[in-house]
């Protein structure tokens, strides 16, 4: 979500510079009345809500600091150092981060990165999550196929998440890696998106995909009275 921040939890910010007086400072600007979403449902009275509502609400208004929080959206930065604008790749970047871990043998996970479309096309941003799901769902996908159904597997289940951020970006995870198989993973996974790109696709599991998205979206209306179709 653009409304996201990231307040500390990457593993360097954490070593480096998320000290206890930063904490507090953020707690004081962020976590504050006016910051505040107030949802009221049931069988109630608006005007006898509003009128309670409005009665605290004139009082905080009255004592609201001038450091109010800049929220970092579409690209504003925040206190100079952290945007959500999504910035171009000129080359591809491998970076291994060593965790600790009781075990000598513990198996980690690996991320694939990549940026993708922007916000402003949504048909293009489902085509793409319906593809990606076709890659990973099923024991049939192709990186499921080749990355966790074969004798000697690189991972034990695939995952994938998108950011939204004006150009959106995806995130291909592969947890329980094999460590031995780490650096031929990178060039095996890019071969499987070449040879899907380059072949033909099944159309009919892609036929039934869509029937199971549109079902799925049938049902969460009928959930939820809120969602209306027009």
């Amino acid at each position: 979500s653009p409304y996201s921040v990231e307040t500390g939890g990457m593993l360097h910010e954490l070593r480096t510079s998320c000290k206890v007086e930063k904490c507090r400072k953020f707690h004081e600007q962020a976590y504050r009345p006016e910051n505040m979403n107030i949802i009221i449902s049931g069988n109630v009275s608006i005007e006898e809500v509003t009128a309670a509502i409005t009665e605290v609400n004139n009082k905080i208004l009255k004592n609201i600091a001038v450091d109010t929080l800049a929220k970092p959206t579409n690209g504003t930065e925040m206190n100079g150092t952290i945007s959500t604008k999504s910035t171009g790749f000129s080359s591809v970047n491998i970076e291994t981060i060593p965790f600790p871990s009781p075990e000598d043998d513990d198996p980690g996970c690996m991320l694939f990165g990549f940026k993708s479309l922007p916000l402003g096309q949504p048909k293009e941003l489902l085509a793409e999550d319906i593809m990606i799901e076709y890659m990973i769902n099923t024991s049939a996908s192709p990186l499921t196929k080749e990355l966790v159904h074969v004798a000697e597997p690189f991972c034990s289940s695939l995952s994938y998440h998108r950011y939204y951020y004006p150009t959106t970006v995806v995130q291909l995870r592969l947890q329980e890696t094999n460590s031995g198989k780490h650096s031929e993973l990178n060039h095996v996974v890019h071969g499987i998106f070449c040879n899907v790109r380059d072949g033909s696709l099944d159309l009919d599991r892609i036929n039934s995909m869509l029937k199971n998205k549109l079902l799925e979206s049938k049902l969460e209306i009928e959930d939820n009275d809120l969602d209306q179709l027009v």
